[in-house]
């Protein structure tokens, strides 16, 4: 396996779909965030479906507005997807390499797509914490410029470890989503003959 071509053809995957689903992950943030006056936080923007958030957000930033954030989301999805493959690839190589239980074992792709998991999870939060603030900001009144503005920002009101904030969380939606997704995968491609290709 060559590491560098994993990385570049994962991570121009994920620039391609980060940059595609742009839009509905900032419907979809904005939606999640909305919470009743009483207890609200941060930017609340009233929509009533996804239909009308499309809408909304068209209205008041035409094509360009449903784009809001996606500087956050490209890096995001796309080291989200090389750290995945890397680890992956790499665990299962070593592991097949050391013999422990015999090369492309069902326990050896147990054990990269749990690593696999973990590493997604620990790298890609604090692209999380930057993509949901830029995403959840008003189109109009924004607290930050651009991805670097919110870098700044929040690493001298919070400090470092607001990156962090929600890893576990972050775990438990990533870990089972890699496991599953690289344990599917693997097996699939051994059941046509693929797993050399």
């Amino acid at each position: 396996m060559s590491t560098l071509k994993t990385i570049g053809c994962s991570a121009f995957s994920g620039v391609i779909g980060g940059f595609v689903g742009s839009p509905i992950f900032l419907v979809k943030t904005q939606l999640q965030t909305a919470s009743s006056s009483t207890i609200s936080v941060g930017t609340q923007h009233n929509h009533n479906s996804m239909v009308s958030a499309l809408r909304n957000i068209y209205s008041r930033g035409g094509v360009p507005g449903l784009w809001q954030g996606v500087t956050a989301s490209i890096p995001r999805i796309s080291i989200g997807s090389s750290a995945q493959l890397v680890t992956y690839s790499l665990t299962m190589e070593k592991l097949d390499s050391l013999a422990l239980y015999g090369s492309g074992s069902w326990q050896n792709n147990m054990i990269g797509a749990v690593l696999s998991g973990f590493v997604v999870a620990v790298v890609i939060n604090p692209f999380d914490v930057l993509s949901t603030r830029l995403y959840n900001q008003s189109s109009v009144d924004r607290l930050y410029v651009g991805y670097t503005d919110c870098i700044g920002k929040i690493l001298k009101t919070e400090g470092p470890l607001a990156f962090y904030k929600g890893l576990a969380a972050q775990y438990f939606r990533i870990g089972p989503h890699s496991f599953l997704s690289l344990v599917l995968w693997h097996h699939t491609r051994k059941s046509f003959g693929l797993e050399k290709l």
